[in-house]
């Protein structure tokens, strides 16, 4: 993996974390949630509904939804996608979905997963600021520009380069 692909990621996962403010929305659903579990009517349960779909919104017009391919890639293979846009969006609806009955549980879960979003971006933060610190390079495509990459699998070419180019392609 190219370092100033990963540190762009990276970075651009910083970004999107601090500019939708993953971190509040999820908060606010928990708070939601918990205050519809001690006192259910129907204003908390509508203000859970609230701040539920606010954050599957924010999170479904996330700029990770439509970033290029190798950054998919980059995000998939340190496994930010469950924790980015609509794998987080996926996955909050799919806990609350299967414990609709039972709105404790879901709140067990949700606080779980809130607390490996936060470990997660915590990581990403360290990194991020890590990187720049170190004043990194970092490779990341402008506006109009574009890239064209082709992927092979480990057993074509194996981990050098050298097995490439013996393979004459």
């Amino acid at each position: 993996m190219n370092l100033g692909r990963f540190h762009a990621a990276i970075h651009s996962l910083n970004n999107e974390f601090q500019e939708i403010n993953i971190a509040q929305l999820l908060a606010q659903i928990q708070a939601a949630l918990k205050q519809s579990i001690n006192t259910p009517n129907a204003s908390t349960a509508e203000a859970f509904k609230a701040s539920y779909t606010k954050t599957i919104v924010a999170l479904s017009e996330a700029s990770s939804n439509t970033t290029f391919p190798t950054r998919k890639k980059i995000f998939e293979d340190i496994g930010a996608d469950r924790f980015i846009g609509n794998g987080l969006a996926n996955k909050i609806t799919s806990l609350f979905s299967e414990n609709q009955i039972t709105p404790a549980n879901a709140l067990a879960e949700f606080q779980t997963l809130v607390q490996q979003i936060d470990q997660f971006y915590k990581r990403i933060t360290v990194l991020d600021d890590t990187f720049g610190a170190m004043e990194l390079e970092y490779d990341d495509l402008e506006a109009g520009q574009f890239e064209i990459g082709l992927s092979l699998p480990r057993s074509v070419v194996g981990s050098t380069a050298v097995r490439l180019k013996a393979e004459q392609i």
